[in-house]
């Protein structure tokens, strides 16, 4: 009775645990789609968003083409030749558009992926650290160590990194929130040096 109770207990233990990764992949394969979704809207809609000092500018988002089979191979395969393993929810946000340009003069864009392995520095690459974007003269680093996803930001790309503690889809939507005015510099003692630029 004993030995039947605890195989049972262990059992139910298992299915529950295994249900909540279920749910887990589905909610994080969710959240990249609603990311996708807004984008879409934005590009549509081309909204007029404040860039700071009285001034809007038209905020044109700009998709490239899907990447084939063959395209997603070898971007895989060109990850793992630098030991890299970016976050499936980069690699989605990829599949949909490699690369994607804000403004009229791309003056926000994550890179494609040929482009973002290109500007990554050795010594970034060898800790686990993709430069995947520019927005403004700000340079953006994705964790691409495995089970990671944190952003990093470089001031002008020479300040010492800084966590912006969010994901890629927290970053993504704090930058169209804030019509990309350096959000990553609020709180910050120096923040008057970067915020409402225009």
């Amino acid at each position: 009775y004993y030995v039947t109770l605890c195989l049972s207990i262990v059992l139910s233990f298992y299915i529950s645990v295994s249900m909540h990764y279920i749910l887990y992949l589905v909610k994080k394969e969710d959240e990249m789609k609603e990311v996708i979704n807004t984008l879409k809207q934005f590009k549509r809609k081309k909204l007029n968003v404040y860039i700071g000092k009285g001034n809007f500018e038209e905020l044109e988002v700009g998709f490239t083409d899907k990447l084939s089979d063959r395209d997603k191979m070898d971007m895989r395969k060109k990850f793992k030749k630098v030991k890299l393993e970016p976050p499936e929810s980069y690699m989605e946000l990829l599949e949909f558009s490699n690369g994607i340009n804000f403004f009229e003069y791309a003056d926000c864009q994550i890179y494609n992926y040929d482009r973002a392995l290109e500007n990554t520095e050795k010594d970034y690459l060898k800790q686990g650290l993709l430069h995947f974007a520019t927005f403004r003269e700000d340079s953006f680093f994705l964790n691409c160590k495995k089970g990671h996803d944190g952003i990093y930001a470089s001031m002008e790309g020479i300040s010492d990194l800084i966590f912006l503690n969010t994901n890629l889809k927290g970053f993504i939507e704090f930058n169209l929130m804030s019509s990309f005015n350096y959000y990553w510099t609020w709180g910050r003692e120096d923040s008057g040096s970067y915020y409402l630029k225009s």
